[in-house]
Parts: C-alpha cells; sequence; structure tokens
C-alpha cells in the first residue's frame, strides 16, 4: 500500500510539474506576443503613412503617364513601383495579424460550407489561370466548432500558395480541396501537383518571414499555424519533390450540431 501510495505520488507530482511546464510556456507565448504586438502597431503606423503617400503619389504620376507620348520605360518602372508597394502593404498586414490575432468568434460550421465558401472566393482566379480545380467534400454531415472567417482566410492562403507551387512545372496546375472525417478529427486538405518541397526546407516552412516566392512575406504559413493550434488543430504536410504537395489541417469535430449557435 506504501509503495502505491508513493508511486501514485510520484505521477501526480511529475503530471502537475509537466501542466506548470505547459503554463509557463504559454505565459511566456503570450508575453511575448504582446510585445509583438506593441511591435506591429507601431510598425504599421510608421511604415503605413509614407506607403499611403507613395501610393497617391504614383497614382497622379500613372495618370499623367496615361498618355501615347509617355515612355514605354517609365511606364515599365511605375507598375514595379507599385508592385514593391503593395508588398510592403502585404508584408505590414501580414506582420499584423501575427502579432496582434483578434480573439476567435466561434459557431459550429459544417465542414461543407467551409469548402464551398473558400471555392467562390478562388474559383475565378484558378479558372483564369487554367488550373484544374477540385473540391471533394467525404465527410458526410462533420462540423468544426470555429471562428469561420479566419478558417476561411486560412483555406484560402493555403489555396493560392497551392496554386502558385503547381505553375511553372510543365503539366497543367491542379489544386483539390477536399475534407473527410477520421475517428474525433475533421481533416480539411489541400492538395497540389505541384514541384513538392525540398527536403532541406520543409522543417522551415513555418518560420516566421521565410519564404521561397518572389514576393512572399514569409508569414502566411506561420499565421496558418498559429490560427490552428488557437483551435486546438494541427496543421501538418506532406510532400513528394516532383509531384506536389498535401497540407492537412486537422480540427476536432464539433459536438454540437451543425447551425448551433455560439
Amino acid at each position: 500500500l506504501t509503495v502505491a501510495i508513493v508511486v501514485m505520488a510520484f505521477l501526480l507530482i511529475s503530471a502537475l510539474f509537466r501542466r506548470g511546464q505547459r503554463l509557463e510556456a504559454q505565459a511566456a507565448e503570450a508575453e511575448r506576443l504582446a510585445y509583438l504586438g506593441t511591435l506591429a502597431a507601431g510598425l504599421a503606423h510608421e511604415i503605413r503613412n509614407p506607403l499611403n503617400s507613395l501610393s497617391l503619389n504614383m497614382q497622379m504620376l500613372e495618370e499623367d503617364l496615361a498618355t501615347p507620348q509617355a515612355a514605354t520605360g517609365q511606364k515599365k518602372l511605375l507598375s514595379i513601383t507599385r508592385s514593391e508597394i503593395a508588398r510592403l502593404e502585404r508584408l505590414v498586414s501580414d506582420f499584423l495579424s501575427y502579432a496582434r490575432p483578434r480573439p476567435l468568434r466561434l459557431r459550429t460550421v459544417p465542414a461543407a460550407e467551409l469548402l464551398e465558401r473558400a471555392r467562390d472566393v478562388v474559383a475565378r482566379e484558378f479558372a483564369l489561370r487554367g488550373a484544374i480545380f477540385e473540391v471533394a467534400d467525404e465527410s458526410p454531415g462533420a462540423a468544426v466548432r470555429v471562428d469561420d472567417e479566419q478558417l476561411q482566410q486560412l483555406l484560402i492562403n493555403l489555396l493560392q500558395n497551392a496554386l502558385a507551387a503547381s505553375e511553372g512545372t510543365g503539366r497543367p496546375p491542379r489544386v483539390v480541396l477536399r475534407a473527410r472525417r477520421e475517428g474525433p478529427r475533421v481533416l480539411l486538405e489541400v492538395e497540389d501537383n505541384g514541384a513538392g518541397i525540398p527536403a532541406e526546407i520543409r522543417e522551415r516552412i513555418f518560420e516566421l518571414f521565410f519564404s521561397t516566392r518572389k514576393g512572399g512575406t514569409g508569414l502566411g504559413l506561420a499565421i496558418a499555424e498559429r490560427v490552428v493550434r488557437a483551435h486546438g488543430g494541427e496543421l501538418t504536410f506532406e510532400s513528394e519533390v516532383g509531384k506536389g504537395s498535401l497540407f492537412r489541417v486537422a480540427l476536432p469535430l464539433a459536438v454540437a450540431q451543425p447551425g448551433t449557435p455560439a
């Protein structure tokens, strides 16, 4: 009996110690994010004002150059400048999103509804770029309790990444958006037939500011991982060089029935 009590006490103390470590890690993360939030607010204020001014000046210059006499080289330079301004604006917005995430507004949503919304947003872009886009709902009636705005944006980002990865491979771009049920989880998957992710950078793709795309901010996947973790889920991927990649968002199955208000 004494031995049993000692063992139980040891297990209890171990569990409490691990819980304490988790709480300390969460507190440290919250403190770090609060600091980043303050930094992001200042950064956004300092960068957006001159960016707005530059954008306005570029627009006025573009109007001046919209004449037959305007040099082609000047128009090209103007286009590049505006493109860089837009890139900086995306960087500021993405960094602000990462550093100061808003509280979740949860409601129970059928997985099929998340697929439909994301499809409606990107379908035209995929069609214009000649991509094969397939949507497959293999989660009959399954629902998740999520902030549907954040999940929709997450899926759109993953789809746009998949489209970019599928282009330039010599074969027609193909992207599949899928939902399926796996035990107590709902899986949302985005699969492409792109070049795949080289083994040497796979451990880095969720790092802040790491990007292999020209003009990418390196914040998209970092934000996506944070959003999924905030929902109690997991973001993982599989990739094979020369064949493509699959990104998988695993979320807890909602207990409530679809349509139940928050």
